[in-house]
């Protein structure tokens, strides 16, 4: 029987093979950037929308090991720089030291390796201390490798012009002043431990420190008086100063576990906060606002371009919060509780690497003694001054111009006939 036009069609619809669906695109990787090099760790989403990670490809990134268990039961280790982490198939827990933090879903086994939460990278590890630090606007995990000075018998590839000797300004920011006593901690032999007290001892030990080492200093406060957020990260950046140290007394929040027990320090880079303790640590800090008047932020176009000012200096910040918390290391009696990042508004109006230094915990005995002590207020402040000039020296020397020759604008010499001798 002959098929009509209708007929056909339809035949034809029906012998031809099914339509493939378009492939799913692969989610964007997480990237660990060290320097200016991108490492990209392929993730995956689950169906509850959790992206997750493979902690092998994420221990390759941040140059790292993983540590397989022998036996089942067993957690699976990772180590980044000294630090190392427990991690348990099937608990949404990971273990550091005496530090127990939560991860959104458990890991799991897959094949030989194990997958984990992203936020294993992007919370936990800045949240420890860790070396890293999460730029949230840029979506990528920031490890910085530390580059090394010269050795100082080597002589200079040139002079230093008179224009950057006078960049050589480090401003010094002690924390709170005038009506903002700060953390209000111990007492110590009879008296209290006032935060604004600390810093403003340790800012201008830090000042001397300095200048004995040929560097000019500008506090952003040299008396016991309340200056606004934004006019000190202003005044450090009308200085035109080469890194931004702003000095603040840490406590103990009483709803976490053993309040008193909490010592140490630990430094802070202007990025997103990512925990709990974090923002609560940014609130306290950004809280001297209710002593100022105004306080506006200015018109939204200047906001964006300081916003991507700051976005540029992160890496040197962490960079300058690394060698901060390796220098504290050799003074400090308590901890280190690494590198931290929150969005003070200290910071944000400093055009320059900066970080905030948490000098200690005043609600700790052994800290706030220690704190209170003259003498131990110079090392504190000899450690800060010796980590701003590796700073600045690194800073000069990743300024300097290659000594690479580089290549002759008429291009490469003409090719030689062919048959003529090599």
């Amino acid at each position: 029987m002959a098929l009509g036009w209708v007929g056909l069609v339809q035949v034809a619809a029906a012998l031809a093979p099914p339509a493939l669906a378009p492939p799913a695109l692969a989610p964007p990787p997480l990237v660990v950037r060290v320097d200016e090099e991108r490492r990209p760790v392929p993730a995956m989403v689950r169906a509850d929308g959790v992206r997750t990670v493979s902690l092998a490809a994420l221990a390759r990134a941040l140059d790292g090991e993983v540590t397989v268990p022998a036996g089942a039961g067993a957690p699976w280790r990772l180590r980044v720089d000294s630090l190392w982490i427990a991690i348990l198939p099937g608990d949404r827990r990971v273990v550091a030291g005496l530090d127990t933090m939560p991860l959104p879903v458990a890991a799991s086994r897959a094949g030989d390796t194990l997958v984990v939460a992203e936020a294993l990278a992007t919370e936990v590890l800045p949240a420890l201390g860790a070396g890293v630090v999460y730029d949230q606007g840029a979506r990528e995990l920031l490890r910085v490798a530390v580059r090394p000075v010269a050795a100082a018998s080597s002589p200079p590839s040139r002079t230093p012009s008179s224009a950057e000797v006078r960049r050589r300004v480090v401003v010094v920011d002690p924390g709170h002043g005038g009506r903002d006593a700060g953390m209000v901690g111990m007492r110590v032999n009879g008296r209290t431990l006032l935060e604004k007290q600390v810093t403003l001892a340790v800012a201008r030990a830090v000042r001397s420190a300095l200048q004995a080492r040929g560097v000019e200093v500008v506090l952003t406060r040299d008396t016991d008086t309340l200056v606004s957020l934004a006019d000190r990260g202003g005044m450090a950046t009308r200085a035109a100063g080469g890194l931004f140290l702003s000095l603040h007394v840490n406590a103990a929040s009483p709803e976490w576990t053993s309040p008193g027990a909490v010592r140490g320090y630990e430094t802070y880079v202007l990025a997103e906060a990512r925990t709990e303790a974090q923002r609560r640590v940014e609130a306290l800090e950004n809280a001297v606002t209710r002593f100022e008047e105004g306080g506006a932020d200015g018109d939204p176009l200047a906001f964006i371009i300081r916003d991507l000012e700051r976005n540029a200096h992160l890496r040197a910040s962490v960079e300058l919060a690394t060698l901060v918390q390796d220098g504290l290391r050799g003074v400090h009696p308590g901890p280190g509780r690494g590198i931290q990042q929150a969005g003070f508004r200290v910071l944000r109006g400093a055009s320059m690497p900066a970080v905030l230094v948490e000098l200690g915990y005043g609600s700790h005995p052994g800290d706030a003694a220690f704190l209170a002590d003259p003498v131990h207020q110079r090392a504190l402040a000899v450690a800060l001054a010796e980590a701003a000039v590796q700073f600045l020296d690194r800073m000069a020397v990743a300024a300097q111009p290659s000594t690479r020759p580089t290549p002759s604008p008429a291009g490469p010499p003409p090719a030689a006939p062919l048959g003529s001798p090599p």
